[in-house]
């Protein structure tokens, strides 16, 4: 038996010979071992359905393929197998009889579970959502698209078409009850699979979901550097609405009080690529481990040799007011506001505030366009900085150095200012200055 999805011996599958009566006895039945054969032994002579059973085709929501086989000598060679991710594709995807000459899209699989116990939830909402960039002679357009069905009686849920090899943004919900909103990169194959939890659970009385019937439970983790298991000490951890805390010396971390479900985690530190990753927060425990990929050049050295923009270093900041998709300050309105540092600025800005946050920090705060407030990612003259704090990017720069200011919110940012092409709600904050970005003493 062989699983082509995973591309090895399926081990650990229940294959089972029955009969062709509508009873359909078992007659003989067998394990596969560590390299994927089974033996069933004794058959008598006859027609017979061959199948089998798995926990990769459960997870898959899929039945397993019966097999009619003719036993009619000493020895029947029977090969099964769980079919590839293209013909799995077709079968779900595509209309009986419909042939198709291009590839499509991914089928995007899953089934959607109670944290509690794993009692799979029927009905529930699932939305997948991505931007695409449309190109044309006349210029780019950012469209948001969205695709949504619902669960199944087993959980199970299928969207096709979604992006392969791009990032998305799936979410699940049930009367009030909700995951967050997962940013999930896709694989560039015909198949994805990713299991949802809600915080229901089922109700004593009958088989309906009780949503947000969970308490809050303690989460832990550590987090690491990513070629090697070496903790990280002093980054920043954090779950929208839920809080924040820092890795102590040995990596590790503990927030308390966390919604079981699916969350989403961000994690970062100085000199790391910060990470957004999907954390399952399930009743029985949950402890996830996080590396971090660091920023130390991975190429030699590589020489670049450009021209100054021709608009004082704004790179097209008055090209792009004119489009209106977004919020501007010039240098003089700058000047105008008479801020003593950088950040005192976005308080004078619709939508926009510096806050304190859980951890002590100065916070730039923009509204989402889901309403929830977010740290958008700051570029300075062009180059990606990543979220900062107030304090942190006051020290970059100081109001009388900066030429001009554009804000935007996903999805209206320009793909060149966009953190995620998922359009993760936030946004981001453009700074053009009169000399490139350094620290201020």
């Amino acid at each position: 038996m062989f699983d082509s999805l995973a591309g090895r011996p399926l081990v650990g599958a229940l294959v089972q010979l029955a009969t062709l009566t509508d009873e359909g006895g078992v007659v003989a039945s067998a394990s596969t071992d560590s390299t994927g054969r089974y033996v069933l032994h004794d058959v008598p002579s006859g027609r017979y359905r061959l199948g089998f059973f798995h926990a990769r085709l459960d997870s898959l929501g899929l039945a397993a393929p019966l097999r009619e086989l003719a036993v009619e000598r000493d020895h029947v060679d029977a090969d099964l197998a769980i079919l590839p991710a293209e013909r799995i594709r077709a079968s779900l995807c595509r209309p009986a009889g419909e042939r198709s000459t291009r590839d499509a899209g991914a089928l995007l699989v899953g089934i959607v579970r109670t944290a509690h116990d794993g009692t799979p939830v029927r009905d529930a909402a699932v939305t997948v959502a991505w931007n695409e960039l449309l190109l044309s002679s006349t210029g780019s357009e950012r469209r948001r698209r969205t695709m949504a069905t619902r669960t199944a009686a087993n959980g199970w849920y299928g969207l096709c078409d979604v992006p392969q090899g791009g990032t998305v943004t799936v979410r699940a919900a049930l009367e009030g009850d909700s995951t967050d909103a997962l940013e999930l990169l896709l694989p560039p194959s015909a198949l994805a699979q990713r299991d949802l939890y809600l915080a229901g659970r089922p109700s004593a009385a009958d088989s309906t979901i009780i949503a947000g019937a969970a308490a809050t439970l303690p989460v832990r983790g550590r987090v690491v550097m990513d070629d090697a298991d070496v903790p990280i000490e002093g980054a920043d951890v954090r779950i929208e609405r839920v809080g924040a805390t820092r890795t102590n010396a040995l990596g590790e971390w503990t927030l308390a009080a966390v919604p079981p479900g699916t969350r989403m985690v961000e994690v970062r530190a100085v000199g790391y690529f910060r990470e957004r990753v999907p954390l399952d927060v399930l009743e029985g425990g949950t402890r996830a481990t996080i590396a971090l990929r660091s920023l130390r050049p991975a190429l030699d050295t590589v020489r670049i040799r450009a021209e100054r923009d021709r608009e004082n270093g704004l790179g097209g900041f008055e090209a792009r007011r004119r489009s209106g998709t977004g919020r501007y300050l010039s240098a003089d309105e700058i000047a105008r506001r008479n801020v003593i540092v950088v950040s005192e600025v976005f308080n004078t800005m619709p939508a926009m505030r510096v806050e304190r946050a859980d951890d002590g920090n100065r916070r730039i705060a923009l509204n989402s366009v889901f309403g929830a407030s977010c740290e958008p990612v700051v570029f300075i003259n062009g180059m990606r900085l990543g979220p900062l704090s107030a304090d942190e990017l006051d020290a970059f720069t100081a109001p009388e150095d900066v030429l001009g200011i554009e804000v935007y919110r996903e999805p209206s940012t320009p793909p060149q200012f966009s953190d995620s092409m998922a359009g993760t709600g936030c946004g981001s904050i453009v700074l053009w200055t009169r000399v490139s970005p350094r620290r201020r003493r």
